[in-house]
């Protein structure tokens, strides 16, 4: 997809994503090289940050305590699910590639059927994969900078190694949110874009249609469908060969990113509580800590990533379910306004379809991508930062009520 190619070549220097062979594989006696060339990027990354876990076993002392503790339980997550995207993205490299052929698939169908224009879809498209590359870099960049201050020692060449240890999977797996957040984003605005064609073509209520014609914010021109003059009773069999495209452009989505997913959340989640534990700490103890400000920006910093990362996958799915209810009511509406009996045998089997195979984006079935997930975050993170500060405050008391002495809590495992 031209519009996307920013994101997508981003996302292939992150090993996130395998070259397609299409782009590598000029004739078939250059099957076997680009066999090679398409996973590189993924090998390379792989073995580069290896190297670079090597780097978290060098501590500043044998000593355990919980702030220690607290960086390997939220570097452990970090790693796993950065080597595990890779891993994933070498195991499913057809998948991936089926996907984005589905993408271009469901557009052609869309204009052949309903003569859809995309112009200006792709140009919004287009802009929020742009968006989505700005926020990923300006993230990581913050991130990285504040760690920078925080744990490099110039003389420490592990140091300049742990940042990347620890910086680079927040930036990788960021960049892998937003992939699946575009492919969110592509079965919400294609729903969208037929339920208009069923108004247009099922409905009768092509005036209703133009007046409030828009895709993604934009004006009325944004898309075309072909006008007609009365329903379309021809358009059923079309409608239902969509919804089916749809729905299986939505299973493929959900196995690839699905499993994943489930370790992104895993591993934001126990950041995030981690860092705010951190701020909670730190305003304690009135900043007591030597750069205490830089330290609690360096928190906030990757609380804010991971909020952006949530709420952007979250939203997305929350939009997809709504986007297909919507095609739903529509076609619910154009069976009752249609007098034609064969038209509202199909339409019936349509809905019936649609209903048993809703298009909702899910986990790997373990739980539904929506917002209702982001109200069971926010109440588990609140009951952890409360036994965690219950658990800081008994820690205090049994030090004799002088309190225990403050220390630098770093975002990463001390280097040596």
């Amino acid at each position: 997809m031209e519009n996307t190619r920013i994101f997508n070549l981003l996302a292939i220097s992150l090993g996130l994503r395998p070259f397609g062979r299409s782009f590598l594989a000029g004739n078939s006696r250059k099957a076997r090289t680009a066999n090679a060339l398409q996973v590189l990027p993924s090998i390379a990354m792989l073995i580069l940050y290896a190297l670079c876990l090597v780097s978290m076993f060098k501590e500043n002392d044998g000593s355990a305590n919980v702030a220690m503790a607290a960086n390997w339980l939220q570097s452990t997550p970090n790693s796993f699910a950065f080597i595990m995207a890779i891993i994933f993205a070498l195991k499913n490299r057809e998948l991936g590639q089926e996907i984005l052929d589905s993408f271009a698939m469901c557009d052609e169908k869309l204009r052949d059927y309903f003569a859809i224009n995309y112009d200006k879809v792709n140009k919004v498209s287009g802009r929020l994969s742009f968006v989505f590359v700005l926020v990923s870099i300006a993230c990581g960049l913050t991130v990285a900078s504040l760690t920078y201050y925080t744990t490099v020692d110039l003389n420490n060449t592990w140091s300049l190694i742990h940042l990347a240890s620890f910086c680079l999977p927040k930036f990788a797996l960021m960049v892998f949110n937003f992939q699946f957040v575009g492919a969110m984003s592509f079965l919400s605005s294609r729903t969208q874009l037929l339920r208009m064609s069923i108004r247009a073509n099922l409905s009768g209520e092509l005036d209703a249609l133009i007046a409030q014609m828009s895709i993604l914010g934009k004006q009325g021109n944004s898309m075309k469908i072909r006008p007609v003059a009365s329903v379309n009773t021809s358009a059923g069999p079309l409608v239902a060969e969509m919804v089916a495209i749809l729905q299986n452009l939505n299973e493929r989505v959900n196995i690839y990113f699905g499993k994943q997913v489930i370790l992104n959340f895993l591993s934001g989640f126990i950041c995030a509580i981690v860092q705010l534990h951190y701020i909670i700490n730190h305003i304690r103890t009135n900043f007591a800590v030597s750069d205490a400000e830089v330290l609690v920006a360096f928190s906030f910093s990757l609380v804010a990533m991971h909020t952006i990362e949530f709420w952007s996958i979250l939203s997305s799915g929350e939009v997809v379910k709504l986007k297909w209810t919507e095609a739903m009511a529509s076609l619910t509406q154009a069976r009752g306004n249609s007098s034609d009996d064969n038209l509202r045998s199909k339409l019936n089997d349509i809905l019936a379809i649609m209903k048993v195979k809703k298009l909702e984006v899910h986990a790997f079935n373990f739980f539904t991508i929506d917002l209702s997930v982001m109200t069971a975050m926010i109440s588990a993170m609140t009951t952890y930062l409360i036994v965690l500060v219950q658990f800081r405050v008994t820690e205090e008391e049994s030090a004799g009520g002088e309190g225990v002495p403050a220390q630098k809590q770093f975002s990463s495992a001390g280097i040596e």
